[in-house]
């Protein structure tokens, strides 16, 4: 489990509209029973600088910054693949949530 990995969404009452969850939560913080996740969309609406899109699995999918969750680490077993390349656009992202810039 490290940061910006992708994982099929597990739980059934989302995982229409957030096929995939995106773990955010710093690796030093491992040892918690938690992970602090961003879902992930398909054909919703962006905003600019909040919601960055990139694509897993030849889908385009949207990070939806403003509904970041923490979710027990346990449901979070089906690894998609790793987003790192991607860190600028979501920290930048979170950045713009947090401090509006």
């Amino acid at each position: 489990m490290a940061q910006f990995d992708v994982y099929k969404n597990s739980d059934v009452k989302s995982l229409r509209q957030f096929p995939y969850l995106l773990d955010i939560q710093s690796n030093l913080h491992s040892n918690m029973i938690s992970r602090v996740v961003v879902p992930l969309a398909i054909d919703v609406p962006t905003v600019q600088h909040l919601t960055p899109v990139f694509e897993i699995e030849e889908l385009n999918v949207v990070a939806y910054v403003m509904e970041m969750t923490s979710v027990p680490k346990s449901i979070l077993v089906d690894k998609v693949t790793n987003v790192s390349h991607y860190r600028n656009q979501i920290v930048d992202a979170l950045d713009f949530l947090v401090n509006g810039f």
